[in-house]
C-alpha cells in the first residue's frame, strides 16, 4: 500500500526516493537504526532503474543480515549516495553476525533453497559493468560494507 509510506526527498528521483523510504521504513520496523545521506547530481545520466536494482538488492541483503543478529544486539544500517568527480558512490553498511561468504564475487546464500537466490548480486554486477564501475566489500568488527562506484558522463 503506497499510502502507508511517506516518500522522503533524498535524491529528487522519485523511484529511488521511494525505494530508500520503503526500505528504511522496513528496517526501522525490524529495529534497525537507519541513517541515509544522499546527494545526487542533477546532470547524472544513470538510469534510475539501474540505481533501483542496486539499492533494492543491497538493502534487502543488509536488512536480512541485521535480522540474523540477536534481539538484544544493536542493529545499524547506513546508506550513503554521493558524487565524487564523474562517479556516483553508493555505500551500504550494516551490522552482521559474521563475515559473509563470497565465492567468485557472489555471496553464498545462507538460505536453504539456493536455486532461487544469488540473482540479486548478478543483477548488481551487470549494472556495475554497464557503467564501467566497481563493487568492493569490506568486513570489519561486525560491520559489512558494500561500495558500488558507477561512472557517468
Amino acid at each position: 500500500d503506497r499510502a502507508a509510506y511517506s516518500v522522503e526527498q533524498f535524491t529528487g528521483i522519485e523511484a529511488v526516493d521511494y525505494i530508500l523510504s520503503q526500505k528504511s521504513e522496513l528496517a526501522r520496523q525490524k529495529n534497525v537504526e537507519t541513517s541515509i545521506h544522499a546527494e545526487y547530481p542533477k546532470d547524472c545520466n544513470i538510469d534510475p532503474i539501474d540505481l533501483c536494482t542496486i539499492l533494492t538488492n543491497l538493502l534487502d541483503n543488509a536488512i536480512e543480515a541485521c535480522e540474523k543478529l540477536s534481539k538484544t544486539a544493536t542493529k545499524k544500517l547506513s546508506i550513503t549516495i554521493r558524487r565524487i568527480n564523474q562517479f556516483i558512490i553508493i555505500q551500504i553498511a550494516n551490522s552482521c553476525v559474521e563475515e559473509p561468504i563470497i565465492i567468485k564475487g557472489n555471496f553464498v546464500t545462507s538460505k536453504t533453497d539456493r536455486r532461487y537466490h544469488g540473482w540479486g548480486m548478478k543483477n548488481i554486477k551487470s549494472v556495475v559493468e554497464k557503467y564501467h564501475g566497481t563493487m568492493e566489500y569490506e568486513y570489519r568488527e561486525n560491520v559489512f560494507t558494500v561500495s558500488v562506484m558507477l561512472f557517468y558522463q
